[in-house]
């Protein structure tokens, strides 16, 4: 491997881990909503027991909270969470490893002869 392709497969490599983290940021604050969502339901399950004067508005919510679940989707072609970043890591890892393979074949001498 020359100097300079080395360069640029590093460049590379910097360029996807920076857009990694903020597609991760993203993610992780994704994520802390639907976790306070899920909190916001078990309380609403335990006040909904002991506030009888507020019983109708609490229920409506709670019941609103249980039927309309709460996701976060781009455009709804894709959930964005954990699992999403989890296989984009892995796509990418393959790509990067797949172009690294590519760039050491086309360092290597051929001695003159062509395979095809």
């Amino acid at each position: 491997m020359t100097g300079e392709n080395s360069i640029d497969i590093i460049s590379l490599g910097l360029w996807v881990i920076c857009l990694f983290n903020g597609i991760t940021t993203v993610v992780i604050y994704c994520e802390l909503v639907l976790y306070e969502t899920k909190k916001t339901f078990n309380i609403l399950k335990e006040i909904r027991s002991v506030h009888k004067d507020m019983t109708d508005r609490i229920e409506t919510y709670y019941l609103r909270l249980y039927h309309n679940k709460v996701k976060f989707t781009a455009c709804g072609i894709f959930d964005v969470n954990f699992a999403f970043v989890n296989s984009l890591i892995a796509a990418c890892s393959t790509y990067y490893v797949i172009l690294l393979q590519f760039q050491v074949l086309d360092d290597t001498p051929s001695n003159g002869r062509n395979i095809f």
